[in-house]
């Protein structure tokens, strides 16, 4: 009934509201479980399942933070018409100069490096314990690129002040922000393809019959699942409200196709719990 009752003030704020409310469910059960596994870790006396447990639950914390710092600035821009976080249009406004970048909006700096951050604990037990290495690259690198984002914004501000040359295309100065940025968004992703590659080859090393085998499946399609999530995550909450009155619109002239907006606010909590129920049942320790 509230939400009904939200129509009559706004028309897309009952969609809006729901997925605010199911997606917030949802990154509560991460929090959850991110920090019932990293207590697993502390009571487990296996090594390598102490690892893999913590490793695990703080990468799930991690997306957890990271998905709530873009929901919560949405809904705020939601609610009150402007952001927490500053965008790139906020700076240009405030310095007088034009500036380009692949990331307009500063909460992008506190994902990547807080999904930088998760990937190392993620890899680390896999590269100790699976590949037997002393040296951990994946890990080292996954670390190194986690200040990267915050590097690329502070050059994004301060480099026209240096070389009195805009942050724009064509630019030396764009040209090397946003190397930073595909640096640090490049590792993440060739740092999940490994992670997949390397979690299979462990299912394919177990012994016939092993549950292993299908758990590393289930690990990978959890990671594959919570990618789609995060990918679609932007485009799903702009369509519900950015583009919410064509929808709506759309439902008087193209009924069938009109009706899919009532099915938007179920797609980006459907995919976080697809993928948590994968990570989890993956991660249990019966093998």
């Amino acid at each position: 009934m509230l939400l009904l009752g939200l129509a009559d003030i706004e028309p897309r704020l009952p969609n809006t509201m729901m997925t605010f409310i199911l997606i917030s469910i949802m990154l509560s059960l991460y929090l959850y479980f991110g920090f019932d596994f990293i207590s697993k870790s502390r009571k487990s006396k296996n090594p390598a399942q102490k690892s893999y447990y913590k490793g695990l639950g703080i990468f799930i914390v991690s997306v957890a933070i990271s998905e709530s710092i873009y929901l919560i600035d949405y809904i705020y821009r939601v609610l009150y018409g402007r952001r927490i976080f500053h965008t790139i249009a906020d700076y240009e406004t405030l310095l007088g100069i034009h500036i380009h970048t692949l990331f307009t909006g500063d909460y992008f700096v506190l994902i990547f490096m807080l999904l930088a951050f998760g990937l190392i604990f993620l890899a680390s037990p896999l590269e100790k314990y699976l590949l037997g290495r002393k040296r951990k690259p994946l890990t080292f690198t996954s670390g190194l690129v986690i200040p990267l984002p915050l590097i690329a914004r502070f050059l994004e501000l301060n480099l026209y002040n240096w070389t009195r040359i805009e942050v724009i295309q064509g630019t030396r100065n764009y040209i090397i922000t946003s190397l930073l940025w595909l640096v640090n968004v490049g590792v993440i992703f060739i740092a999940i393809l490994i992670l997949f590659s390397l979690y299979l080859k462990m299912g394919a090393a177990a012994p016939e019959g092993s549950k292993l085998r299908k758990k590393s499946k289930q690990i990978v399609f959890g990671l594959i699942f919570w990618i789609f999530g995060i990918l679609l995550t932007s485009r799903i909450l702009k369509a519900i409200w950015d583009n919410g009155l064509d929808w709506l619109n759309l439902i008087q002239t193209m009924p069938e196709i009109g009706r899919l907006y009532y099915i938007l606010p179920l797609v980006i909590p459907g995919l976080l719990l697809i993928s948590l129920s994968l990570l989890i049942s993956g991660f249990k320790k019966e093998y």
